[in-house]
């Protein structure tokens, strides 16, 4: 990427729940990221299904080591 180039920036809302090595933490605050917010708004969505139990088929996105 060249230095003139912006980075795009996302945003992790307050209140997310996100797993750091062994340990979970939720979000107190707003957190801005270098990511594509889409992206973003996807893992989260993904997430929330997953929990809920929305099946899903074929390749999945969801890989965990869990």
């Amino acid at each position: 990427m060249g230095g003139n180039q912006e980075l795009e920036r996302g945003v992790i809302p307050k209140g997310t729940r996100i797993k750091l090595y062994e340990g979970r933490v939720t979000l107190i605050e707003d957190v801005v990221v270098d990511a594509n917010q889409e992206w973003i708004d996807k893992v989260i969505q993904d997430e929330k299904d997953f929990y809920c139990g929305v099946a899903r088929t074929g390749n999945s996105s969801l890989i965990s080591s869990d």
